[in-house]
């Protein structure tokens, strides 16, 4: 079993992490995040049932596969299923919960976010494309440390 102490290294380290592989190009960040997500998704569902409905996997990336990933829940869900449109809200998004953009806005705060969410917006779209849902995943910090995922 895993210490607190040893979590809260391996938190630390893998915030590093981030930050360094962040300054690279968002496209390889996406990819290797898609890869993740397709990844521990199967882990995930190798012993369970196909889901089969569509609002039944969203509800499994919310819940389950969010707290595997990110230590916790969503703290909303906002669907218009004629549309196929989902909006995941995250109100502190542990990623991006220890930055500080209080000096920049507008564009240059959205480019300053971009940069630490290309990997997250992968691994959600690598999740949803293993149950089945092929998709798009664009991030928008509206106040940090709060994301939506659409």
């Amino acid at each position: 079993m895993q210490s607190q102490k040893e979590g809260k290294i391996a938190e630390a380290s893998f915030d590093y992490l981030l930050m360094e592989i962040s300054k690279s190009n968002y496209e390889p960040l996406d990819q290797m995040g898609f890869r993740i997500g397709y990844s521990i998704v199967e882990k995930m569902t190798k012993d369970k049932p196909r889901m089969v409905d569509i609002l039944d996997k969203v509800k499994f990336i919310c819940k389950d596969f969010w707290m595997g990933v990110f230590q916790k829940q969503v703290d909303n869900l906002k669907a218009n299923h004629s549309r196929g449109i989902y909006v995941l809200t995250d109100n502190s998004f542990r990623i991006i919960s220890k930055l500080s953009s209080d000096s920049i806005s507008g564009e240059q705060a959205t480019l300053f976010y971009s940069q630490y969410l290309a990997l997250p917006c992968g691994i959600i779209r690598g999740a949803l494309y293993n149950l089945g849902l092929p998709c798009s995943v664009m991030a928008e910090v509206t106040s940090c440390p709060s994301c939506n995922y659409y």
